[in-house]
């Protein structure tokens, strides 16, 4: 009777380990992905800017249209608010839509 208890709890014990370990084990996981660049995540990104141009061409534009040094570049809805320090020393506000790059204002 005493080896089938030691078995019993031998047994009871393997279970909570290895519960334990995978419980504990799955948020890392999940954590990793993200630090590590998980492909899926890099999908998930380029699908919610999918038909939109990138911060980088909305600054371009912008520079290109009015000769500055970019400051800040915010997306807001469907434009870009890009501020431009000019050679003037004044800010300059361009607005740029995001879909087709054309300068708004």
């Amino acid at each position: 009777m005493n080896k089938t208890m030691d078995k019993l709890i031998s047994k009871k014990t393997w279970i909570i380990q290895f519960a334990l370990v995978v419980t504990m084990g799955l948020p890392v996981g999940l954590s990793a992905n993200k630090a590590w660049g998980d492909p899926d995540n890099k999908r998930y990104e380029q699908q919610k800017t999918e038909g939109h141009i990138s911060q980088s061409r909305a600054a371009a534009a912008a520079k290109a249209r009015y000769d500055g040094k970019v400051l800040k570049v915010q997306k807001k809805g469907g434009t870009y608010k890009v501020k431009l320090l000019r050679p003037s020393g004044h800010v300059k506000v361009v607005m740029i839509d995001a879909k087709t790059g054309a300068i708004i204002n």
